[in-house]
């Protein structure tokens, strides 16, 4: 057994040196960063609505009802608001579905969310246990439907159109709902409908997935023409969780998103690492990464080895763990760990990303440009399934200055199948569309172009310091999202 180890170490040994010194893929460009930067900084000017902070003496007193499946955040506006000015903003919330998306779908990663959301959902008064059964009926398995689009996501909605009246006409006997001054919808983006039907001023918060999941082509079509007579009519706000997703909403129908990035107030935990060296990631629940743990607790212990036999880095052993492979998924059992290791996959920037960033915990991402492609899923975001626009709307046409690679590689799905149908045009493309994430632009992320340099940068750098940076950035864009809160809900409490 000795002579066997001793023979597959002296033939896998190599082949893992080698690996670890191979780079992700060359940085991007220059020009693609600038142009990257710059629409970043286009979008981050969208929708500002002139604020006026009230007083103490003299709150503003808003109710607002939600409608959506994720419940962390139906409740972010509110924590937002309420950790900036709550003696100037009474708000009253009313979570009519809620639960959190995993807990509709049975795939949760954090018990908090649960402990604290699952029992307002359900929430007979604002007809929440009534609302959930119609969404039930109407959200179906693509494979016993035939549905050719929502493969990835696993339903779609049959008859968007039943499920909107449907809705109505559970809402019509909710006094909480008819009382509400604002209606705050999420996902599935059809539930917007239903409030804007209603007559009800209403703000769509849109994050993560494609704002189209769940609707074949042809109802993503109405949809989009929807929401743009609502936003024509001035009863109607769209507000975006990242530049990213206000650039994809303005593909799809031409409206101007404001950006309010999750400041994650909910959490009610701070980082406070262990002593013990421990590195959680990111779940993906495709199993694209069914191999990452044990190679990187191969590099891990490779690098620790090499460098305990005298070369000139430092040695230590990391100890890595998956988030949906915890005992204790709770965000206090998450604060202990030393840092947190982000791989971006097809779900682009997930609420995991902005949890532990507003925990101050130092987040290590892939470099930015064609090394994060390997875990980005063409099938999502940029599949053929979500390449539909508003009735009459050309991108192209609007703005003559963009980049071809941008259109070409956001609308460049053939269908709704896996990596194999789906062609990445180039390289420009893929790193255009990395450089205008959150996890390519935020302050203070930690990258890496190898796992050689992850193993180096876990054991060297500072956590204390780029974890109290961290916490000063994430202030900044708390306080800016609570701005954009108070300015759509000051307009529309007026209506």
């Amino acid at each position: 057994a000795e002579d066997l180890a001793a023979v597959l170490d002296a033939v896998l040994r190599p082949a893992y040196d080698g690996l670890m010194e191979i780079p992700f893929a060359p940085p991007p460009s220059r020009l693609i960063q600038e142009q990257a930067v710059a629409r970043v900084d286009e979008i981050m000017t969208w929708g500002h609505r002139p604020v006026v902070l009230p007083t103490p003496v003299d709150p503003m007193v808003l109710s607002v009802f939600t409608l959506g499946l994720h419940a962390t955040l139906l409740r972010e506006p509110m924590t937002t608001l309420a950790g900036f000015w709550g003696d100037r903003v009474k708000i009253t919330v009313d979570v009519a579905t809620g639960g959190d998306y995993c807990v509709f779908h049975g795939t949760c990663s954090s018990k908090n969310v649960k402990e604290l959301f699952f029992d307002s959902w359900r929430n007979e008064a604002s007809g929440g246990g009534d609302l959930l059964a119609v969404l039930k009926r109407h959200i179906v398995d693509v494979d016993k439907n035939g549905a050719i689009v929502d493969v990835w996501a696993g339903s779609s909605i049959d008859d968007p159109n039943s499920l909107v009246a449907e809705v109505l006409d559970v809402l019509s006997s909710s006094l909480l709902f008819q009382d509400a001054d604002v209606v705050l919808c999420q996902e599935p983006a059809v539930l917007c409908l239903a409030a804007l039907r209603a007559g009800k001023p209403t703000v769509a918060y849109l994050h993560t997935g494609p704002v189209g999941l769940h609707l074949q082509p042809e109802a993503q079509v109405a949809l989009w023409d929807e929401l743009h007579e609502g936003m024509l009519s001035g009863r109607f706000a769209p507000i975006a969780a990242s530049p990213h997703i206000a650039d994809r909403f303005w593909y799809h129908t031409g409206l101007e998103a404001s950006v309010a990035r999750p400041a994650c107030l909910y959490l009610g935990v701070e980082y406070a690492p262990s002593a013990e060296l421990r590195v959680f990631t990111n779940k993906s629940p495709w199993g694209s990464l069914w191999d990452a743990m044990c190679l990187l607790f191969q590099f891990s212990w490779t690098y620790d080895e090499r460098c305990r036999s005298g070369t000139t880095c430092r040695g230590c052993g990391a100890n890595f763990e998956r988030v949906d492979k915890l005992r204790d998924r709770s965000w206090s059992s998450w604060a202990t760990f030393s840092a947190g290791l982000y791989i971006p996959y097809g779900w682009h920037e997930t609420m995991w990303f902005y949890e532990i960033y507003a925990m101050g915990m130092p987040l290590f991402v892939p470099a930015a440009g064609g090394a994060l492609l390997m875990h980005m899923f063409p099938s999502g975001f940029n599949s053929g399934a979500y390449t539909s626009r508003r009735t009459g709307w050309n991108p192209s046409g609007v703005r003559e200055d963009l980049p071809a690679w941008e259109t070409t590689m956001l609308w460049s799905g053939q269908g709704p199948g896996g990596l194999k149908e789906q062609a990445w045009p180039d390289a420009k493309s893929r790193s255009f569309y990395t450089e205008v994430t959150d996890f390519a632009r935020l302050p203070e992320l930690l990258y890496f172009d190898s796992y050689w340099e992850l193993m180096a940068k876990i054991c060297d750098t500072n956590f204390a310091k780029v974890s109290a940076a961290m916490k000063k950035a994430h202030r900044k864009w708390t306080l800016d999202s609570a701005t954009v809160w108070l300015g759509v809900f000051s307009e529309f409490r007026a209506l």
